[in-house]
Protein backbone atom coordinates (compact mmCIF):
# COMPACT_ATOMS: atom_id res chain seq x y z
CA UNK A 1 0.00 0.00 0.00
CA UNK A 2 2.87 2.36 0.77
CA UNK A 3 4.34 1.54 -2.62
CA UNK A 4 1.12 2.47 -4.38
CA UNK A 5 0.81 5.68 -2.35
CA UNK A 6 4.39 6.68 -3.30
CA UNK A 7 3.65 6.01 -6.97
CA UNK A 8 0.49 8.16 -6.77
CA UNK A 9 2.39 11.10 -5.28
CA UNK A 10 5.13 10.86 -7.93
CA UNK A 11 2.52 10.86 -10.68
CA UNK A 12 0.82 13.98 -9.24
CA UNK A 13 4.13 15.90 -9.09
CA UNK A 14 5.01 15.15 -12.70
CA UNK A 15 1.50 16.08 -14.02
CA UNK A 16 1.10 19.63 -15.45
CA UNK A 17 -0.83 22.12 -13.30
CA UNK A 18 -4.42 23.03 -14.16
CA UNK A 19 -3.56 26.64 -14.84
CA UNK A 20 -1.11 25.66 -17.56
CA UNK A 21 -3.87 24.34 -19.76
CA UNK A 22 -4.24 26.17 -23.10
CA UNK A 23 -6.51 29.24 -22.89
CA UNK A 24 -9.99 29.16 -24.25
CA UNK A 25 -10.89 30.92 -27.51
CA UNK A 26 -12.77 33.68 -25.64
CA UNK A 27 -9.77 34.44 -23.47
CA UNK A 28 -7.47 34.43 -26.47
CA UNK A 29 -9.64 36.90 -28.36
CA UNK A 30 -10.19 39.26 -25.39
CA UNK A 31 -9.53 42.95 -26.20
CA UNK A 32 -8.82 45.60 -23.57
CA UNK A 33 -11.70 48.01 -22.96
CA UNK A 34 -11.68 51.20 -25.02
CA UNK A 35 -9.16 49.96 -27.60
CA UNK A 36 -10.03 48.51 -31.03
CA UNK A 37 -8.72 45.15 -32.09
CA UNK A 38 -6.20 46.60 -34.56
CA UNK A 39 -4.80 49.03 -32.05
CA UNK A 40 -4.44 46.33 -29.44
CA UNK A 41 -2.69 44.04 -31.88
CA UNK A 42 -0.42 46.83 -33.06
CA UNK A 43 0.37 47.83 -29.51
CA UNK A 44 1.29 44.29 -28.58
CA UNK A 45 3.13 43.64 -31.83
CA UNK A 46 5.34 46.75 -32.04
CA UNK A 47 7.06 48.20 -28.99
CA UNK A 48 7.08 51.98 -28.42
CA UNK A 49 10.01 53.77 -30.07
CA UNK A 50 12.82 54.82 -27.82
CA UNK A 51 12.98 58.54 -26.93
CA UNK A 52 15.07 60.63 -29.28
CA UNK A 53 18.42 61.57 -27.88
CA UNK A 54 18.82 65.16 -26.64
CA UNK A 55 20.62 67.43 -29.04
CA UNK A 56 24.10 68.33 -28.05
CA UNK A 57 23.87 71.72 -29.89
CA UNK A 58 20.49 73.34 -28.95
CA UNK A 59 21.52 76.82 -30.09
CA UNK A 60 22.31 75.61 -33.58
CA UNK A 61 18.99 73.74 -33.72
CA UNK A 62 17.13 76.91 -32.68
CA UNK A 63 18.86 78.88 -35.42
CA UNK A 64 17.89 76.24 -37.94
CA UNK A 65 14.27 76.53 -36.78
CA UNK A 66 14.37 80.28 -37.30
CA UNK A 67 15.84 79.86 -40.78
CA UNK A 68 13.05 77.47 -41.72
CA UNK A 69 10.26 79.92 -40.79
CA UNK A 70 8.26 81.34 -43.76
CA UNK A 71 9.09 84.99 -43.21
CA UNK A 72 7.47 86.04 -46.49
CA UNK A 73 4.19 84.67 -45.08
CA UNK A 74 4.61 85.99 -41.56
CA UNK A 75 5.60 89.48 -42.79
CA UNK A 76 3.72 90.08 -46.08
CA UNK A 77 5.13 93.57 -46.59
CA UNK A 78 4.23 93.71 -50.28
CA UNK A 79 0.62 92.89 -49.50
CA UNK A 80 0.52 95.51 -46.75
CA UNK A 81 1.86 98.16 -49.09
CA UNK A 82 -0.64 97.28 -51.80
CA UNK A 83 -3.51 97.26 -49.28
CA UNK A 84 -2.61 100.80 -48.07
CA UNK A 85 -4.47 100.69 -44.73
CA UNK A 86 -3.30 104.22 -43.88
CA UNK A 87 -5.82 105.57 -46.38
CA UNK A 88 -8.80 104.15 -44.48
CA UNK A 89 -10.76 106.74 -42.51
CA UNK A 90 -11.07 104.67 -39.36
CA UNK A 91 -7.34 103.86 -39.43
CA UNK A 92 -6.52 107.56 -39.78
CA UNK A 93 -8.80 108.35 -36.83
CA UNK A 94 -7.20 105.56 -34.80
CA UNK A 95 -3.70 106.85 -35.50
CA UNK A 96 -4.68 110.43 -34.71
CA UNK A 97 -6.32 109.73 -31.36
CA UNK A 98 -3.64 107.23 -30.36
CA UNK A 99 -0.61 109.36 -31.24
CA UNK A 100 -1.77 112.91 -30.46
CA UNK A 101 -1.12 112.74 -26.68
CA UNK A 102 2.27 111.18 -27.33
CA UNK A 103 3.12 113.92 -29.83
CA UNK A 104 2.03 116.65 -27.41
CA UNK A 105 4.21 115.20 -24.67
CA UNK A 106 7.24 115.46 -26.96
CA UNK A 107 6.19 118.89 -28.23
CA UNK A 108 5.90 120.51 -24.81
CA UNK A 109 8.10 118.28 -22.70
CA UNK A 110 8.27 119.55 -19.13
CA UNK A 111 7.47 123.17 -20.06
CA UNK A 112 3.69 122.76 -20.52
CA UNK A 113 1.53 125.28 -18.67
CA UNK A 114 -1.76 124.24 -17.09
CA UNK A 115 -3.74 126.38 -19.53
CA UNK A 116 -2.02 124.85 -22.56
CA UNK A 117 -2.48 121.34 -21.19
CA UNK A 118 -6.16 122.01 -20.45
CA UNK A 119 -6.78 123.30 -23.97
CA UNK A 120 -4.94 120.34 -25.49
CA UNK A 121 -6.78 117.72 -23.45
CA UNK A 122 -10.13 119.46 -23.92
CA UNK A 123 -9.73 119.75 -27.69
CA UNK A 124 -8.50 116.17 -27.90
CA UNK A 125 -11.60 114.76 -26.24
CA UNK A 126 -13.84 117.22 -28.07
CA UNK A 127 -12.53 115.84 -31.36
CA UNK A 128 -13.08 112.32 -30.09
CA UNK A 129 -16.65 113.12 -29.00
CA UNK A 130 -17.23 114.91 -32.30
CA UNK A 131 -16.26 111.77 -34.18
CA UNK A 132 -18.60 109.72 -32.00
CA UNK A 133 -21.34 112.30 -32.57
CA UNK A 134 -20.86 112.09 -36.33
CA UNK A 135 -21.16 108.30 -36.22
CA UNK A 136 -24.33 108.46 -34.11
CA UNK A 137 -26.16 111.25 -35.94
CA UNK A 138 -25.14 110.39 -39.52
CA UNK A 139 -25.78 113.96 -40.75
CA UNK A 140 -24.67 113.34 -44.33
CA UNK A 141 -22.20 115.65 -46.06
CA UNK A 142 -20.40 117.90 -43.58
CA UNK A 143 -18.85 121.18 -44.73
CA UNK A 144 -15.78 122.54 -43.00
CA UNK A 145 -17.21 126.05 -42.88
CA UNK A 146 -20.33 124.78 -41.13
CA UNK A 147 -18.10 123.11 -38.54
CA UNK A 148 -15.85 126.12 -37.97
CA UNK A 149 -18.64 128.70 -37.61
CA UNK A 150 -20.37 127.20 -34.54
CA UNK A 151 -17.21 125.93 -32.84
CA UNK A 152 -15.18 129.13 -33.15
CA UNK A 153 -18.15 131.39 -32.40
CA UNK A 154 -19.21 129.48 -29.30
CA UNK A 155 -15.71 128.99 -27.90
CA UNK A 156 -14.76 132.67 -28.32
CA UNK A 157 -17.82 134.91 -28.65
CA UNK A 158 -20.25 132.59 -26.89
CA UNK A 159 -18.35 132.53 -23.61
CA UNK A 160 -18.05 136.33 -23.57
CA UNK A 161 -21.74 136.69 -24.38
CA UNK A 162 -22.72 134.37 -21.53
CA UNK A 163 -20.58 136.34 -19.08
CA UNK A 164 -22.25 139.54 -20.28
CA UNK A 165 -25.84 138.23 -20.10
CA UNK A 166 -25.47 136.77 -16.64
CA UNK A 167 -24.74 140.27 -15.33
CA UNK A 168 -28.06 141.62 -16.63
CA UNK A 169 -30.49 142.57 -13.79
CA UNK A 170 -33.01 139.74 -14.23
CA UNK A 171 -30.51 137.03 -15.03
CA UNK A 172 -28.11 138.16 -12.31
CA UNK A 173 -30.86 137.47 -9.77
CA UNK A 174 -31.38 134.00 -11.19
CA UNK A 175 -27.64 133.32 -11.13
CA UNK A 176 -27.41 134.46 -7.52
CA UNK A 177 -30.19 132.00 -6.66
CA UNK A 178 -27.92 129.14 -7.73
CA UNK A 179 -25.71 129.90 -4.73
CA UNK A 180 -28.56 129.31 -2.27
CA UNK A 181 -29.20 126.11 -0.39
CA UNK A 182 -31.06 123.12 -1.81
CA UNK A 183 -34.37 124.83 -2.64
CA UNK A 184 -36.85 125.39 -5.51
CA UNK A 185 -35.36 128.86 -6.03
CA UNK A 186 -31.97 127.29 -6.68
CA UNK A 187 -33.50 124.92 -9.23
CA UNK A 188 -35.25 127.85 -10.92
CA UNK A 189 -31.95 129.70 -11.11
CA UNK A 190 -30.25 126.77 -12.80
CA UNK A 191 -33.08 126.24 -15.30
CA UNK A 192 -34.24 129.78 -16.16
CA UNK A 193 -30.86 131.41 -15.61
CA UNK A 194 -27.91 129.16 -16.41
CA UNK A 195 -29.82 126.77 -18.67
CA UNK A 196 -31.65 129.34 -20.79
CA UNK A 197 -28.63 131.60 -21.33
CA UNK A 198 -26.13 128.87 -22.16
CA UNK A 199 -28.45 126.83 -24.39
CA UNK A 200 -29.63 129.95 -26.18
CA UNK A 201 -26.10 131.17 -26.83
CA UNK A 202 -24.95 127.76 -28.06
CA UNK A 203 -27.86 127.67 -30.52
CA UNK A 204 -27.19 131.12 -32.01
CA UNK A 205 -24.64 130.03 -34.65
CA UNK A 206 -26.85 127.08 -35.64
CA UNK A 207 -29.78 129.43 -36.14
CA UNK A 208 -27.55 131.62 -38.32
CA UNK A 209 -26.47 128.66 -40.44
CA UNK A 210 -30.03 127.40 -40.82
CA UNK A 211 -32.07 130.58 -41.26
CA UNK A 212 -29.65 133.12 -42.71
CA UNK A 213 -27.19 131.00 -44.68
CA UNK A 214 -29.63 128.13 -45.37
CA UNK A 215 -26.87 125.57 -44.88
CA UNK A 216 -28.97 123.31 -42.63
CA UNK A 217 -32.05 121.57 -43.98
CA UNK A 218 -32.78 118.56 -41.76
CA UNK A 219 -33.12 117.96 -38.02
CA UNK A 220 -30.15 115.59 -38.15
CA UNK A 221 -27.88 118.27 -39.55
CA UNK A 222 -29.10 120.80 -37.00
CA UNK A 223 -28.58 118.33 -34.14
CA UNK A 224 -25.06 117.53 -35.34
CA UNK A 225 -23.87 121.13 -35.68
CA UNK A 226 -25.56 122.09 -32.41
CA UNK A 227 -23.74 119.23 -30.72
CA UNK A 228 -20.43 120.58 -32.03
CA UNK A 229 -21.34 124.00 -30.67
CA UNK A 230 -21.99 122.40 -27.29
CA UNK A 231 -18.63 120.65 -27.36
CA UNK A 232 -16.83 123.92 -28.10
CA UNK A 233 -18.63 125.67 -25.26
CA UNK A 234 -17.86 122.81 -22.87
CA UNK A 235 -14.15 122.86 -23.69
CA UNK A 236 -13.84 126.64 -23.29
CA UNK A 237 -15.71 126.46 -20.00
CA UNK A 238 -13.54 123.53 -18.86
CA UNK A 239 -10.32 125.45 -19.50
CA UNK A 240 -11.54 128.34 -17.36
CA UNK A 241 -12.52 125.97 -14.56
CA UNK A 242 -9.20 124.12 -14.84
CA UNK A 243 -7.33 127.30 -13.96
CA UNK A 244 -9.56 127.79 -10.93
CA UNK A 245 -9.22 124.13 -9.89
CA UNK A 246 -5.44 124.39 -10.02
CA UNK A 247 -5.41 127.35 -7.66
CA UNK A 248 -7.95 125.70 -5.36
CA UNK A 249 -5.88 122.52 -5.28
CA UNK A 250 -2.78 124.47 -4.29
CA UNK A 251 -4.47 125.93 -1.21
CA UNK A 252 -6.30 122.69 -0.42
CA UNK A 253 -3.01 120.80 -0.45
CA UNK A 254 -1.32 123.46 1.65
CA UNK A 255 -3.98 123.29 4.36
CA UNK A 256 -4.54 119.53 4.01
CA UNK A 257 -8.19 119.83 3.00
CA UNK A 258 -8.24 117.48 -0.01
CA UNK A 259 -5.94 115.07 -1.79
CA UNK A 260 -4.51 115.17 -5.27
CA UNK A 261 -7.00 112.53 -6.38
CA UNK A 262 -9.89 114.93 -5.92
CA UNK A 263 -8.20 117.45 -8.20
CA UNK A 264 -7.57 114.81 -10.88
CA UNK A 265 -11.21 113.69 -10.78
CA UNK A 266 -12.45 117.27 -11.12
CA UNK A 267 -10.22 117.85 -14.13
CA UNK A 268 -11.30 114.54 -15.63
CA UNK A 269 -14.95 115.51 -15.19
CA UNK A 270 -14.54 119.00 -16.62
CA UNK A 271 -12.41 118.14 -19.62
CA UNK A 272 -14.03 114.87 -20.69
CA UNK A 273 -17.57 114.30 -19.41
CA UNK A 274 -19.11 117.75 -19.13
CA UNK A 275 -18.28 118.86 -22.70
CA UNK A 276 -20.13 115.79 -23.94
CA UNK A 277 -23.13 116.63 -21.76
CA UNK A 278 -23.11 120.14 -23.23
CA UNK A 279 -23.12 118.40 -26.61
CA UNK A 280 -26.22 116.38 -25.66
CA UNK A 281 -28.12 119.40 -24.33
CA UNK A 282 -27.33 121.46 -27.42
CA UNK A 283 -28.08 118.53 -29.72
CA UNK A 284 -31.63 118.29 -28.38
CA UNK A 285 -32.18 122.03 -28.87
CA UNK A 286 -30.65 121.83 -32.34
CA UNK A 287 -32.95 118.97 -33.25
CA UNK A 288 -35.97 121.16 -32.50
CA UNK A 289 -34.42 123.95 -34.55
CA UNK A 290 -34.23 121.51 -37.45
CA UNK A 291 -37.90 120.63 -36.95
CA UNK A 292 -38.80 124.31 -37.02
CA UNK A 293 -37.33 124.54 -40.53
CA UNK A 294 -39.95 122.05 -41.70
CA UNK A 295 -42.85 123.96 -40.15
CA UNK A 296 -42.23 127.72 -40.64
CA UNK A 297 -45.66 128.60 -39.28
CA UNK A 298 -44.68 126.98 -35.94
CA UNK A 299 -41.02 127.95 -35.99
CA UNK A 300 -41.06 130.15 -32.89
CA UNK A 301 -42.99 127.60 -30.84
CA UNK A 302 -40.65 124.76 -31.80
CA UNK A 303 -37.57 126.89 -31.12
CA UNK A 304 -38.78 127.91 -27.68
CA UNK A 305 -39.75 124.33 -26.89
CA UNK A 306 -36.32 123.04 -27.89
CA UNK A 307 -34.40 125.65 -25.90
CA UNK A 308 -36.73 125.22 -22.94
CA UNK A 309 -36.35 121.43 -22.94
CA UNK A 310 -32.55 121.63 -23.18
CA UNK A 311 -32.43 124.31 -20.47
CA UNK A 312 -34.62 122.20 -18.18
CA UNK A 313 -32.42 119.12 -18.50
CA UNK A 314 -29.32 121.31 -18.12
CA UNK A 315 -30.72 122.96 -15.01
CA UNK A 316 -31.78 119.69 -13.39
CA UNK A 317 -28.32 118.27 -13.95
CA UNK A 318 -26.67 121.28 -12.30
CA UNK A 319 -29.13 121.10 -9.44
CA UNK A 320 -28.41 117.41 -8.72
CA UNK A 321 -24.75 117.40 -9.86
CA UNK A 322 -23.41 116.78 -6.36
CA UNK A 323 -25.60 113.68 -5.89
CA UNK A 324 -26.17 110.39 -7.70
CA UNK A 325 -29.28 111.91 -9.25
CA UNK A 326 -26.95 113.98 -11.42
CA UNK A 327 -25.73 110.76 -13.04
CA UNK A 328 -29.35 109.75 -13.63
CA UNK A 329 -30.17 113.09 -15.28
CA UNK A 330 -27.06 112.83 -17.48
CA UNK A 331 -28.09 109.33 -18.58
CA UNK A 332 -31.60 110.58 -19.36
CA UNK A 333 -30.18 113.38 -21.53
CA UNK A 334 -28.03 110.95 -23.54
CA UNK A 335 -30.86 108.45 -23.98
CA UNK A 336 -33.29 111.20 -24.98
CA UNK A 337 -30.91 112.47 -27.65
CA UNK A 338 -30.49 108.96 -29.07
CA UNK A 339 -34.25 108.37 -28.93
CA UNK A 340 -34.86 111.55 -30.94
CA UNK A 341 -32.40 110.36 -33.57
CA UNK A 342 -33.97 106.93 -33.82
CA UNK A 343 -37.41 108.46 -34.38
CA UNK A 344 -36.16 111.37 -36.50
CA UNK A 345 -37.81 110.29 -39.75
CA UNK A 346 -41.16 109.60 -38.10
CA UNK A 347 -41.27 112.96 -36.34
CA UNK A 348 -40.02 114.73 -39.46
CA UNK A 349 -42.73 113.23 -41.66
CA UNK A 350 -45.40 114.07 -39.10
CA UNK A 351 -44.28 117.70 -38.80
CA UNK A 352 -44.03 117.97 -42.58
CA UNK A 353 -47.55 116.63 -43.10
CA UNK A 354 -48.88 119.07 -40.53
CA UNK A 355 -47.14 121.91 -42.33
CA UNK A 356 -48.80 120.84 -45.56
CA UNK A 357 -52.24 120.86 -43.95
CA UNK A 358 -52.61 117.11 -43.42
CA UNK A 359 -54.63 116.01 -40.44
CA UNK A 360 -52.42 115.13 -37.47
CA UNK A 361 -54.45 111.98 -36.93
CA UNK A 362 -53.45 110.57 -40.31
CA UNK A 363 -51.07 107.62 -39.86
CA UNK A 364 -47.50 108.13 -40.89
CA UNK A 365 -45.41 105.46 -42.58
CA UNK A 366 -41.77 105.30 -41.69
CA UNK A 367 -38.92 103.70 -43.59
CA UNK A 368 -37.00 101.72 -41.00
CA UNK A 369 -34.04 101.43 -43.34
CA UNK A 370 -33.28 105.14 -42.83
CA UNK A 371 -33.21 104.94 -39.06
CA UNK A 372 -29.90 104.91 -37.32
CA UNK A 373 -28.90 101.61 -35.80
CA UNK A 374 -27.00 102.18 -32.59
Amino acid sequence: MLTSLREHMENSETAPPASSSPPSSAAANAVPLGRPDGVAAAAMASPSPPPSPRSERPLQDLLEDFRSLPFEVLFPVQRWLSDQPWKMRWVQALLFFALLPLSLSHFWGSDAEIQDAAWAIGIYFALLWGYVLWMIVQPGDVKRRNVLIPTVFTAVVGIVLVLFLQEMPFFSLLYSATEWNFSPARLLGFVAGVGVIEEGVKLLPIWWLAVKLREIRTPREAAFYAGLSGLAFGVAEAVAYSMAYTEMNFYAQYYGLTGDGHYVILEFLRLITLPFLHCMFSGIAGYYLGLSLLAPQRRTALLLLGVGLAATIHGFYNFFASTWLGVVVAAIAILMFIAYLRSAEQITQHITRQGQGTSPAQPVTVSLEKEVTL
